[in-house]
């Protein structure tokens, strides 16, 4: 019986032609077959991520055999990939790889020592001999052209979506889904020379859509070491060149704190964590202006990192933040949080998206526009949770449009102002300020099915009432002609 490899080689050999082509059918077989070879315990035990942490890995070590002169690279030739697949596990080890991989980071200079801790120490024979088929199968990949490279990365953001879809919440992977990402690429506006920094990166799906195609300056940070390194290993294959990747708590040690800096442009799908009670002990007057922070207010949720990428912004940015609906209708503390940046004129749009927009959650979220040095105090709702928009399929670009140019639309958008904000609670729910239009033939077609559906339950009910009356009166009957005393006896 024939192998992974030998499979997909005489399949690879069947696709010859497609492959040249950069078809995305033969791309993401390339990767099918690799995840197929690295599913297993082995994986799990040795990174933290399984075989998506593998996949990235050993794509990442093809990206820069076949750029390294691009990149500008200096390196041991038995790091070329061809050499690599040969000398593993005999001469080159694990160890090996990581420290070449940390020396890459120190050439690149847009990290340090993320990628050093990208494997867990205990591997063992079963893991060398799954890693090197994997290897094998990695030398179809092609990065050689920018088309090529372009081809191939845009396969493997599809085949990390579709491996932290299929782990769900016990995966421990976050990632904004593609078509929201687009949407949020769309309504950040972000031009050429620009600088984009997101907080609460995850994998960089959505920094990798963001930074599609454009030269721009990309900082980026994410708090768990083995997402980091995933993080920085797609940001470099996506294309970027220049900026700082750091692995640290955005809300404990922000980035824009250590770069001392503020952005064009910030982008964030934040967790929706509660922060440790005693962070609110620790603030100092150095990070006040780096956490727009509101000392009288206590921390809440996830408008934690609102705060902080309120004040990351220059005096003319733009943020796009995803954020839970409950969010936006709390009271309290998030009610006064709302109030302050809607008076300081932070708060330009409001999206909500459809139900089910993210996989494995029930949980209804929307997307908010801040707009630092807005003079207005007014709120652009758009509401996409009535069907317009699937959430899963591309975005039309004519909801960016509208978004972008405020356009007023009867039942799906409005410009609400202050006044009736306020009147609100401030609450920034589409439903509570967008009217829905009544469709007469669709309100006498539903409510003729309601009344339809009522008769035949009512009828429904009179035919068990019926038959419980006659099984009552034939138990009465028993008991009258004697059956109480044979139960007595």
């Amino acid at each position: 019986m024939s192998g992974p490899i030998e499979r997909f080689t005489a399949y690879h050999n069947a696709l010859h032609e497609e492959l040249h082509k950069e078809s995305p059918e033969a791309c993401l077989q390339i990767y099918s077959h690799m995840v197929e070879v690295l599913r297993g315990r082995g994986m799990r035990n040795a990174f933290d991520g399984g075989e998506l942490a593998a996949v990235v890995y050993i794509s990442f070590l093809k990206f820069l055999s076949d750029r390294k002169e691009i990149l500008d690279i200096q390196c041991s030739d038995n790091f070329q990939y061809a050499a690599l697949c040969r000398l593993y596990p005999e001469v080159i080890r694990q160890e090996d790889i990581l420290r070449y991989l940390m020396d890459v980071e120190e050439q690149l200079r847009l990290s340090h020592g993320i990628l050093g801790g990208l494997l867990f120490p205990r591997q063992g024979r079963e893991f060398d001999d799954t890693f090197r088929e994997a290897l094998e199968i990695g030398q179809f990949l092609d990065f050689t052209t920018d088309e090529r490279t372009e081809a191939y990365v845009k396969a493997l953001m599809m085949t990390i979506e579709k491996l932290a879809a299929g782990k769900g919440k016990a995966g421990g992977i976050s990632f904004t889904p593609g078509a929201i990402s687009t949407l949020m690429d769309g309504l950040l506006q972000i031009r050429e020379g620009m600088s984009l920094y997101d907080p609460c990166a995850g994998v960089g799906l959505l920094l990798a859509q963001v930074m599609k195609g454009k030269d721009i300056d990309l900082y980026a940070q994410e708090i768990h070491n083995s997402t980091a390194a995933i993080l920085e290993m797609l940001l470099i294959m996506s294309g970027m060149q220049r900026g700082r990747i750091s692995c640290n708590d955005s809300a404990w040690s922000p980035l824009s704190y250590e770069m001392n800096m503020k952005y064009d442009r910030v982008v964030c799908d934040p967790p929706y964590v509660k922060p440790e009670a005693g962070y609110r002990n620790i603030i100092n007057s150095q990070l006040m202006d780096h956490i727009l922070y509101y000392p009288e207010e206590k921390i809440e949720d996830p408008w934690i990192f609102v705060r902080h990428i309120a004040a990351s912004l220059k005096p003319d940015g733009r943020a796009v933040v995803i954020l839970p609906m409950s969010m936006m209708t709390r009271e309290g503390a998030a009610g006064r949080i709302r109030q302050r940046l809607i008076e300081d004129g932070f708060i330009d749009s409001v999206i909500e998206l459809p139900p089910g927009a993210y996989p494995f959650t029930s949980i209804k979220t929307s997307v908010l526009v801040i707009e630092r040095g807005k003079p207005q105090h007014d709120v652009f709702f758009l509401d996409l949770s009535k069907g317009q928009w699937d959430g899963k399929s591309d975005c039309d670009n004519s909801y960016i449009e509208m978004v972008i140019e405020h356009k007023e639309s009867e039942g799906s958008s409005a410009l609400i102002g202050y006044n009736e904000l306020s009147k609100n609670g401030f609450q920034l729910v589409a439903g509570r300020y967008i009217e829905q239009p009544i469709d007469m033939e669709q309100f006498i077609s539903d409510s003729t099915k309601l009344y339809e559906n009522a008769k035949s339950m009512e009828e429904r009910f009179r035919s068990l009432c019926d038959d419980f009356n006659a099984e009552l009166e034939e138990y009465n009957g028993y008991l009258n002609e004697g059956g109480a005393e044979d139960m007595n006896e």
